[in-house]
């Protein structure tokens, strides 16, 4: 996730259980895998770590969303910037 933010600027914006898939490779070590990226949109490297689109509607898995985007009131625009992909990596390790 890190890699293809850093390389290409796009955020997945659906990090949740669902999305992530392990595998042991031969020598038993773990990887993991993050698919479903049908919610991921393109960043500019000019915007830092925001989104050159904005977003009136919310996308995400609710509960593993950035609460900043569930806090978010009617109408506003939402800016989904990389960091909320981070929190909802982090609500996934309780499940």
């Amino acid at each position: 996730h890190h890699d293809t933010w850093r390389l290409a600027q796009i955020l997945h914006r659906d990090l949740s259980l669902a999305n992530l898939m392990m595998r042991r490779d031969e020598s038993g070590r773990l990887i993991g895998v993050l698919n479903d990226w049908d919610l991921a949109k393109d960043g500019h490297p000019d915007m830092g770590d925001r989104l050159t689109t904005f977003e009136m509607e919310r996308t995400g898995t609710v509960p593993f969303m950035a609460l900043d985007l569930l806090k978010r009131q009617a109408g506003v625009q939402v800016i989904h910037v990389y960091r909320h992909d981070l929190e909802a990596g982090i609500w996934v390790l309780p499940w």
